[in-house]
């Protein structure tokens, strides 16, 4: 079998195959027309949001989405009055302290205190609370123990189905976007996209899911919006040829 016969097979490949996916989670993906490796490579973010900057914990601004990060220290887990929970974790930098929470998530406890002493990385507000100060976690990540994938970059943004979270979405498009962009073949002769500016298209399927920064973002946009429309007027010409083909044997 050719290599290029070898890409096109494995893209075809069931989702199942991608590890995590389980028949529960696989009906939500194909809620979402996602049945094959390829779908869910192209699977395109709506959007990204911009969770790249690390603010220091002395400037991170009340009420404003911002990420910041320190190292964990102490880790507790209160009650509130209607009997929901509040993970607290004290974390701080050269500049400051800060109290990171997180609500009903009790399990993340031993989480973070396996990581006492390691870096955290969180996304979220600072707010104040009667005379008490907290930061409200939307997404979290240890950077000493895997990859940032859901804060502390350019984050993609996904359509979701009920029961399927963002941060699950993004753990299997990193997946094939890992194994399988590459493998993506390229209608566009190399001259075109010389003449034109545009990357290739394998390129510009993992750089629309996991930019490292806006301009790589941009020319993956430029590359598939290009794929766009250039296939819309492949479309216009086809039916234009085949209108002029069959018009004269038209009978009047």
């Amino acid at each position: 079998m050719s290599q290029g016969h070898t890409s096109l097979t494995l893209l075809s490949a069931d989702v199942s195959a991608v590890p995590g996916v389980g028949p529960t989670t696989l009906k939500h993906l194909h809620h979402l027309g996602i049945r094959t490796v390829r779908d869910l490579l192209f699977y395109f973010p709506r959007e990204h949001r911009d969770y790249s900057k690390i603010t220091p914990i002395v400037d991170v601004p009340f009420n404003e989405v911002s990420t910041t990060m320190g190292l964990i220290w102490e880790v507790t887990v209160k009650r509130t009055r209607g009997n929901q929970s509040r993970t607290i974790a004290t974390i701080s930098d050269d500049s400051g302290k800060l109290y990171a929470t997180w609500f009903n998530q009790p399990y993340l406890q031993k989480q973070l205190e396996r990581a006492q002493g390691c870096y955290i990385v969180i996304t979220g507000k600072k707010q104040r609370f009667g005379n008490k100060v907290e930061f409200n976690v939307q997404s979290h990540e240890l950077p000493e123990q895997n990859d940032l994938l859901n804060t502390g970059r350019l984050v993609p943004t996904y359509a979701l189905t009920a029961g399927l979270s963002a941060k699950v979405l993004r753990r299997f498009t990193k997946w094939v976007v890992d194994r399988y962009a590459q493998m993506v073949p390229d209608h566009l002769p190399t001259p075109i996209r010389d003449m034109a500016q545009l990357i290739p298209l394998p390129e510009a399927v993992a750089k629309i899911h996991y930019p490292d920064n806006e301009e790589e973002r941009q020319r993956a946009y430029r590359r598939l919006a290009f794929d766009e429309l250039f296939m819309i007027q492949l479309g216009m010409q086809e039916r234009r040829e085949r209108w002029q083909f069959e018009a004269p044997r038209a009978t009047p």
